[in-house]
């Protein structure tokens, strides 16, 4: 595990980065050091003054295509110690869309925003929903999704990205956080 602002796996210095305050990851990691390897994707991990993040995985493994980040400070605040902020991205695993779609949520929980745009010929589907969740005291806690999915060549190309936190900081990191690693994710580097 590594934390953020200090230099993660495949963490690539830019002037996107810096002007956003953050840090570009490529994917895989190697791909930023071996111009023979590919990058599968890339994206902005913005750190706003007093954001920290940590990532987990091992720093050796220089060939996964998977992230992942939990976030340890927010404008110089810790999050609740009970609850994991999330943040992944990777190839999309099999079904992914149709299972939050159809998923039978409880009431004041489901689906905020659709895009709907796994229609032929678009290459984007953002999506928002709220559900229950056990913190680390078996308390239900309110967790607002966002994920965003990338379609590439055939259903094995797609990638996404989730982020996750409780419904009560959303409104907080919706624009400082969300936004920018969404709108900056995509194939390549």
């Amino acid at each position: 595990m590594s934390a953020f602002p200090a230099r993660a796996v495949g963490a690539v210095e830019s002037s996107e980065s810096s002007a956003a305050g953050g840090y570009r990851i490529v994917r895989p990691a190697k791909s930023a050091t071996d111009p023979a390897v590919e990058p599968f994707y890339s994206f902005l991990v913005p750190a706003p003054d007093g954001t920290e993040w940590l990532q987990f995985g091992s720093e050796d493994d220089k060939n996964t295509l998977k992230t992942r980040f939990k976030l340890r400070r927010f404008r110089g605040k810790k999050p609740p110690k009970t609850m994991d902020l999330v943040f992944i991205t990777g190839p999309a695993p099999e079904g992914i869309l149709k299972n939050v779609r159809q998923k039978e949520y409880s009431d004041s929980t489901g689906i905020v925003k659709d895009s709907g745009g796994d229609m032929p010929g678009s290459s984007i589907v953002d999506i928002e929903w709220t559900d229950f969740d056990e913190d680390a005291w078996k308390r239900q806690v309110k967790i607002r999704s966002w994920m965003r999915v990338l379609h590439g060549r055939g259903p094995a190309g797609d990638l996404f990205m989730l982020f996750q936190v409780p419904d009560s900081m959303a409104a907080d990191m919706f624009e400082d956080l969300w936004v920018p690693m969404r709108d900056s994710l995509r194939f390549g580097a």
